[in-house]
């Protein structure tokens, strides 16, 4: 029986896709410092509706290649295995679920970036839902302060 991988990897995808939105929100309002603590604390806080998204992407992924989120990962680590250039050690699940969602999000950020290259149909996907998120608490936590 294979592995299951999925929540690890939905841990990647949801911690990448708060991470990206909240990111997004400090470059356009550079209303926080990562390196403060409180601000620090925003980010890692990941909210509900991260999972919710994340489940969006994953199911994404899996309706455009035809398998499950678990068996992507499994090629990815066979691909790893394979090219005698790549550490198969370096090849975590919940980095493969964040360097998924650099793909969706179309960045210049891609998993083919330090591991083996294998057949991989890439969804598009929007995080604007969590990046309005990202402004409603910093708009919070700046009325609290």
């Amino acid at each position: 029986m294979a592995n299951d991988y999925s929540e690890a990897i939905e841990k990647g995808v949801r911690t990448m896709l708060w991470g990206e939105a909240w990111g997004e929100h400090i470059m356009a309002h550079h209303c926080a410092d990562i390196e403060e603590e409180d601000d620090h604390e925003l980010l890692m806080s990941v909210p509900d509706e991260a999972y919710d998204a994340a489940k969006k992407l994953i199911a994404a992924y899996e309706e455009a290649n035809g398998v499950s989120i678990s068996t992507l990962y499994e090629r990815a680590l066979a691909a790893d295995e394979a090219d005698e250039t790549v550490d198969p050690e370096d090849s975590e699940p919940d980095a493969f679920g964040g360097d998924l969602v650099f793909m969706a999000l179309g960045t210049e950020m891609s998993w083919f970036d330090e591991h083996a290259e294998f057949p991989l149909v890439v969804p598009t996907f929007d995080n604007s839902e969590l990046r309005e998120i990202a402004d409603e608490i910093c708009d919070e936590e700046q009325g609290a302060a």
